[in-house]
């Protein structure tokens, strides 16, 4: 599904849902952004441990 597509069928389940239901909608899309941003720090932290460690592993090997 691309991106357009997926942004369409959101739209349309949109329209279909009463606007009593927007602030959990809302709330759930926002909820979901911030485990998105911890996923990606908590790779960008574990790469950079696998480097140190990779770069230990060398040290030690010498």
């Amino acid at each position: 599904m691309s991106t357009a597509e997926a942004k369409s069928e959101i739209l349309e389940l949109l329209d279909q849902l009463g606007e009593r239901h927007f602030p959990a909608i809302l709330e759930y899309l926002k909820h979901i952004k911030q485990l998105t941003e911890m996923d990606e720090e908590a790779a960008a932290h574990l790469e950079k441990i696998m480097e140190e460690d990779d770069n230990l592993l060398r040290r030690l090997a010498e």
